[in-house]
Formats: C-alpha cells, sequence, structure tokens
C-alpha cells in the first residue's frame, strides 16, 4: 500500500497504478476499492485511463451488489472508450449475467470481439459466448 500511494503521489495521472492498487483492495474490500478509484478519478484526465478506471469502479459495485451504480460506471467507460474490447467483456460477466440478462450479456461479448481485443482477451470471450448460447432461450 505504501508502495501504491508514493506511486500515486509521484504520477497521480497514472491511471494503471490507481487500477493496480484498486485491484489489490477489491480483495479485501470493494468499499476501499471504490475510495481509490474515486481519488484516481479526480487526478486522471486521459480518456483511456478514465475508462478502465470506471470499468473496475463498475465491476466493484458490482461485487457490491449495486447494480445501478455498477451500470452507470460502465456506461461512462463505454463513453470515453467505446472501442474497448475488456469494457463490453467486464459489464457483460459481472452484471449482465449475474441479472440473467443473457440476450445482452451475448450482445456485448460479441462487441468485444468485434472491437480485436488482445488473444488473452478474446480467449476469455470466446468462452463465455459458449458457455451462455445453449442456455438462450428459444425464441
Amino acid at each position: 500500500r505504501q508502495l501504491f500511494e508514493q506511486g500515486t503521489r509521484a504520477d497521480p495521472s497514472h491511471a494503471p497504478t490507481w487500477q493496480a492498487w484498486a485491484l489489490m483492495e477489491l480483495k479485501r474490500s470493494p468499499n476501499a476499492a471504490l475510495r481509490i478509484l474515486e481519488q484516481g478519478l479526480q487526478k486522471v484526465y486521459d480518456p483511456p485511463g478514465q475508462a478502465s478506471l470506471y470499468c473496475l469502479q463498475g465491476g466493484a459495485y458490482a461485487r457490491l451488489g449495486n447494480l445501478a451504480q455498477a451500470e452507470a460506471a460502465f456506461e461512462q467507460a463505454f463513453r470515453l472508450a467505446p472501442r474497448e474490447p475488456r469494457n463490453h467483456y467486464f459489464y457483460a460477466l459481472q452484471v449482465l449475467e449475474p441479472q440473467k440478462r443473457l440476450p445482452e450479456a451475448i450482445a456485448h461479448y460479441q462487441r468485444a470481439l468485434q472491437l480485436n481485443p488482445r488473444p488473452q482477451d478474446r480467449q476469455k470471450i470466446e468462452q463465455a459466448l459458449r458457455r451462455l448460447t445453449p442456455r438462450l432461450p428459444k425464441s
């Protein structure tokens, strides 16, 4: 924690440092992660960096069961980085699937694939689609 504090003081606008710190805290306390993300969002000004923090914020809110705030955070991430595949992936995984909104989740996974994700992300997205597709209700 001291290293993250030093890192964010040294370069307060470096989104990956805020993100890594929040990810570490998320395992222990989603509320602590949310406090860190709020601080980071006040100091990170580049849209892709802000989007990554909003995406993580959405996941933290979802973990706490606050789906309205989770959706709002993901909406900000989509607004700031509409072509970021991970935003669609995590939104589908953390918000839509738990609510059994499977057609919407599948649409977001498909959108993530269309946006040419990194190879390791592509594999996760394809696995999610294979997992969900047989469960879709027949229309």
